[in-house]
């Protein structure tokens, strides 16, 4: 079962960036901006309704939902059109989704388990490696862009401050 799940979640991110960013990027083009009374909700719609589908056929084939809806994103072409769907959702992912998130990941936390010798230990293992690793690329990629030291280092550690997904 993993193993298939592995597969079908790099098909999907495959058939993402070469399938469907070009066909986003023809009918964006093709399908928008020359009459004055253009109205792009219809567009957003169905960027909306595709996040559900990406979202549902990722967990379909075993891999989290949030993986198809950020491929979609991801993927979108950059412009009019996503800047307004980032104006119309931005309010709703950051007062309603993202404390839901936090509620359903506190719910599904068995505090008793991971507050074990044992468990503690891996848990603080895995966060001390995850704080290093975004650390070392953060600082990494400073390095290469020709940012001083200290500011590369300031820099990687302000990453760290920042990462829902990594908490």
């Amino acid at each position: 079962m993993a193993n298939f799940t592995v597969l079908s979640t790099f098909t999907l991110i495959i058939f993402c960036v070469y399938g469907l960013r070009p066909a986003l990027l023809w009918m964006v083009r093709n399908t928008s901006f020359f009459s004055e009374k253009y109205d792009m909700d219809n567009q957003i719609c169905f960027i909306m309704a595709g996040v559900l589908l990406f979202g549902f056929i990722s967990d379909a084939y075993g891999s989290h939902s949030i993986l198809g809806a950020f491929m979609l994103g991801a993927i979108l072409p950059k412009g009019e059109l996503k800047t307004a769907i980032t104006e119309k959702v931005e309010d709703f992912v950051s007062k309603i989704l993202l404390p839901l998130f936090f509620l359903i990941l506190g719910i599904r936390t068995h505090v008793v388990v991971v507050f074990r010798s044992t468990s503690l230990q891996i848990v603080m293992s895995i966060v001390a490696l995850a704080f290093l690793a975004k650390f070392l690329v953060t600082f990494v990629a400073a390095i290469i862009n020709k940012m001083p030291v200290t500011d590369s280092l300031a820099f990687g550690l302000v990453m760290n401050t920042k990462g829902l997904l990594a908490i």
